[in-house]
């Protein structure tokens, strides 16, 4: 049960870290895209949010009932945590990952904005409220019927 509340699941499992981090970046998605403008983003980034951390919280819970151990490390980028203890990674390629989550995070932020500025440049234009409201209305559906056939047509 504690699983449905991103965040709290984790904290239960004795992940604190990583339960304290997922909740807010879950519970501050919508304010941060509301304030800016788009709002309507919220739910199109917090519902497979949700089902990641639900699932997460389960195969973790799943590890501990094993006697395996899991490490309380950081909600984002837990994976350079894990991957600078190793002996025979070396430095560069650490390095190259990081510069690639930096990029994501980076590419990610410069496309928020450029949406956002729009959003403000065409506030009352009708064919924008349009597409801006299909985007809204379709685009959890479209994203179900495309996964959808992607799993059914694709090679076993």
């Amino acid at each position: 049960m504690a699983g449905l509340i991103p965040g709290l699941g984790y904290m239960y499992l004795g992940l604190m870290r990583k339960g304290i981090q997922a909740m807010i970046i879950f519970f501050l998605i919508e304010p941060i895209l509301g304030a800016i403008g788009l709002g309507c983003l919220a739910n199109i980034i917090q519902i497979p949010l949700w089902f990641y951390l639900f699932f997460d919280t389960f195969n973790i819970a799943q590890k501990l009932d094993r006697g395996e151990f899991v490490n309380d490390s950081d909600f984002i980028f837990n994976q350079y945590h894990y991957l600078s203890k190793k002996e025979n990674l070396n430095d560069d390629s650490l390095e190259n990952m990081r510069d690639k989550g930096g990029q994501i995070i980076g590419s990610a932020l410069v496309i928020i904005g450029v949406i956002s500025i729009i959003n403000k440049l065409f506030p009352n234009n009708s064919i924008y409220n349009f597409i801006k409201q299909s985007i809204g209305t379709y685009f959890v559906p479209v994203v179900f019927v495309f996964v959808g056939i992607y799993l059914l047509i694709k090679k076993k």
